[in-house]
């Protein structure tokens, strides 16, 4: 290929090379759709932009739009043979990762002739002109997507790597597209099996750090969760694995069984909700509970609690002695009025179980319970609702408990 770009095409490329590479690694991942990657003036990494995927057609604008395609025909820069001996060498490993050393290694090797600097760039050029297809593994572990934590690593470590191509697509997944929009949004139609995974690892990674630690949730919630960071590749995933953790035996990719499909991507999606809906409930649940610590209805909706909260405890908190530090504190959370309703109830457990609850184990979450019953009832103690209700009185304040 015609790379005319002397600063990156070299074997052993200098610092300031490889600096810009990774400038440009980054940019390439980060504003594909904006003409020049978004670089503005002309630092090194644009000049290996427009030698390396300007000028032969790697990036560029079709239908309104600018991203990474394949080479263009005709292809005076000569890229066409390079995406095409990766096309080879992934079909010839299809079904198994194929490491980048070994393709690295054949695509320095003739015809090609690669430099070792330029190797990364062409491989993410390819990557992202066919991420529909191209799984990525790191360390032999399932990424389903590649992100910036890779990138400076996949240029100085490449043994780290391996990519697969998943062409499954249509079919089954059909049935997966169906069922699965309702949770992660969107997906493309005809949709590939990389279409499915990653919108669904995004949506496992969006759920708050509670609901990836609870363990009262369902047997089936609790093992799709832990299936995906054990994922050994996205077929094995859909068809295997989570087949399993809903309590099915894997399914045939072939198989032409609807009411199988059915009844597992119905168990699925519920266990996918319940993970959804884990930190949402367990809110709800701590609201209930701090209603029942002050003998309120527990139905209540969360403005009229923190309202009666409020109006229970305004002004109590001077009255408390600096023996009662933690009592004066809890006091104070309840009558904030700088929050939104919300926020404002998860300050007060962010105090009651002494981290955010977005945060917490189950183990958290019991102590937060086992606080508020005590400093609920240490509030409602006759001597010390006697002194703050006197003193609050003497000092024209009305505290009603």
């Amino acid at each position: 290929p015609l790379m005319r770009n002397e600063l990156i095409n070299r074997d052993q490329p200098s610092s300031q090379a490889a600096a810009g590479r990774n400038k440009l690694l980054a940019a390439m991942l980060e504003h594909a759709g904006q003409e020049d990657l978004g670089i503005d003036k002309f630092p090194p990494e644009k000049a290996m932009y427009r030698a390396l995927l300007r000028a032969p057609g790697l990036h560029r604008l079709e239908d309104g739009a600018w991203g990474f395609h394949r080479p263009p025909e005709p292809d005076p820069y000569r890229f066409g043979p390079v995406f095409s001996a990766i096309d080879d060498q992934l079909l010839a490993d299809e079904g198994r990762p194929l490491g980048l050393p070994p393709l690295f290694a054949r695509l320095s090797g003739p015809p090609y002739g690669l430099k070792a600097g330029t190797l990364p760039i062409i491989m993410m050029a390819y990557y992202l002109a066919n991420q529909r297809e191209i799984a990525l593994y790191e360390d032999g572990v399932f990424c389903p997507t590649l992100g910036s934590e890779h990138l400076e690593l996949l240029a100085r470590r490449p043994e780290r790597f391996a990519i697969e191509r998943s062409r499954l697509q249509g079919g089954r997944l059909v049935l997966f597209r169906k069922y699965l929009q309702t949770i992660v949004g969107q997906i493309p139609e005809p949709a590939t099996l990389l279409d499915i995974i990653r919108p669904l690892a995004r949506f496992m990674r969006s759920l708050p750090p509670y609901a990836h630690k609870a363990t009262h949730l369902s047997d089936t919630a609790v093992a799709i969760r832990d299936t995906f960071p054990r994922a050994r590749g996205p077929a094995a995933l859909l068809f295997e694995t989570l087949p399993r953790a809903c309590g099915f035996a894997p399914i045939a990719i072939a198989s032409q069984d609807e009411g199988e499909m059915d009844d597992y991507l119905r168990t699925l999606v519920t266990g996918l909700r319940e993970l959804r809906e884990a930190y949402r409930g367990m809110i709800e649940d701590f609201q209930q509970h701090l209603a029942r610590a002050f003998g309120l209805d527990p139905c209540r909706s969360l403005a009229p609690l923190r309202q009666a909260l409020t109006e229970r405890c305004r002004n109590l908190d001077r009255y408390a002695g600096d023996d009662r530090q933690d009592l004066r504190t809890f006091i104070r959370r309840l009558t904030a009025s700088h929050h939104e309703d919300q926020p404002w109830l998860e300050s007060v457990l962010t105090l009651l179980g002494k981290s955010p609850p977005q945060k917490w184990a189950d183990e958290q979450r019991l102590q937060a319970i086992d606080n508020l019953s005590d400093l609920a009832v240490r509030l409602r103690d006759p001597l010390d609702y006697k002194r703050l209700s006197l003193l609050s009185r003497s000092n024209g304040h009305v505290a009603l408990l």
